[in-house]
């Protein structure tokens, strides 16, 4: 773990030797997203493969909602980076490690080397806060409320209508689940 920052301290794997990376997660996601890449870099890269603040083994603190947007997350990753005394190191993220990936750079690029980052993308200008691009991000507050557990509680049925509005809406264009795609 490390020292904490602003009350959260984040859990990370470290592995190999060589330029410093930083690998960060999506959502819902965590470290473990990035094992196989991390492996196949770690004979390179010094790799960093952190949980963001509230995700996999890092710190979840009762703290408002806002400690957990990008400038927070950018805090702890950026003291983290610090703590463990990597110089300027490539910073890849997806989805909400891209956002992190995004705001560390823009507060401080001289900490960093380089961003591959995935969705949201820079230059995207306002299509992402279009009222139909805005529909289909209604899962993430959702998911912040007691109601999204109570609703599919492990029941295959519905788990299974649940997970197939996303895999039609963000899985490659015309995939279907198969039939005997088991829920578990």
């Amino acid at each position: 773990m490390s020292s904490p920052v602003e009350g959260f301290r984040l859990a990370y794997d470290r592995l190999g030797s060589g330029r410093p990376v930083v690998l960060l997660h999506g959502w819902p996601g965590a470290r473990s997203d990035h094992a196989r890449v991390a492996r196949r870099l770690e004979g390179d890269a010094d790799v960093l493969v952190p949980d963001l603040r509230g995700f996999g083994a890092s710190d979840r603190p009762d703290a408002p909602h806002e400690a957990f947007r990008a400038d927070g997350q950018t805090a702890s990753i950026l003291g983290l980076i610090e703590e463990l005394g990597l110089e300027r190191p490539v910073v890849a993220g997806y989805d909400v490690g891209s956002r992190v990936a995004q705001a560390l750079a823009r507060t401080r690029p001289d900490a960093i080397a380089a961003l591959v980052i995935a969705p949201p993308l820079p230059g995207i200008g306002d299509r992402i806060l279009s009222a139909d691009a805005q529909r289909e991000f209604w899962y993430q507050p959702f998911h912040r409320l007691e109601l999204a557990e109570r609703l599919i509680d492990g029941k295959a049925d519905a788990v299974r209508a649940y997970l197939e509005h996303f895999w039609s809406h963000w899985s490659a264009p015309g995939w279907v689940p198969p039939a005997d795609c088991s829920t578990r």
